[in-house]
């Protein structure tokens, strides 16, 4: 896209501009026709370069007006084949063309971090399952150099475990069955025979607790009770209430 569409406008330097010895001692009529001749050398890149066209855009000047106040004028313009260019401009437009390249750089850095984009291009994978916790036995995650692969695993144990109560973060569940195995806290048949009746007693439709969090608070020692329930919780309208 070109610089007429890109940068409709530039920066003024009032401290400069008053301050620039070629501009001190213009007159008003001189002033406004540069600052005519800016803005079009601004928006077109040049002004034409002869007396005739470049009075007609300073509000129909002839050429012999022009010429009188082009004298002022000329220093602070460079002739650049059969059109003049302003030096400053061109400073201003090489920092404001810098800039939007500098923006868009970052702004497609952060829209490929945002979406978990690699340096190739590509995205990372994460497979899908039914509900929103009970995602493929294997979570397959790259980091940023894309030189290594680390992977989550499921046990096959754990698996029949979820099945039965696919409820709350899957890798915490898991991650509390692993401890109750390794500690020893419960045999994994008297685990699961806790577990289906915990999600047996109160039928279709069904909440409960997390499956993480059943494991953790041991909830399968709650079958020996006589009552079926924790005291913790209540009953209202044939409905657990948990904690």
């Amino acid at each position: 896209m070109s610089d007429k569409v890109k940068a409709p406008a530039y920066l003024w330097y009032p401290k400069d501009y008053l301050a620039d010895a070629n501009t001190v001692l213009m007159t008003l009529e001189e002033e406004g026709a540069y600052r005519r001749l800016l803005d079009y050398c601004w928006l077109e890149g040049s002004i034409p370069g002869d007396m005739r066209a470049m009075g007609r855009l300073c509000k129909g000047l002839s050429p012999e007006e022009m010429s009188e106040v082009w004298k002022a004028i000329e220093p602070c313009f460079r002739k650049r084949g059969n059109r003049w260019v302003h030096p400053r401009l061109e400073i201003e437009k090489k920092k404001q063309r810098a800039n939007r390249e500098a923006k868009s750089k970052a702004g497609k850095l952060g829209s490929e971090a945002r979406w978990g984009k690699e340096k190739n291009g590509t995205a990372i994978d994460v497979p899908m399952a039914k509900n929103a916790f009970a995602v493929a036995s294997t979570v397959t995650t790259t980091d940023k150099t894309n030189t290594s692969v680390k992977r989550y695993s499921y046990s096959d144990d754990f698996q029949k475990v979820w099945e039965i109560h696919p409820k709350g973060p899957k890798k915490q569940a898991s991650d509390e069955y692993k401890k109750a195995m390794k500690a020893e806290l419960v045999d994994r048949s008297e685990l699961i025979s806790a577990l289906q009746g915990y999600v047996q007693t109160f039928g279709d439709g069904f909440n409960g607790q997390h499956l993480f969090r059943w494991i953790r608070d041991r909830r399968w020692e709650e079958a020996a009770k006589p009552s079926g329930l924790a005291r913790s919780n209540i009953i209202v309208g044939g409905k657990e209430i948990v904690r």
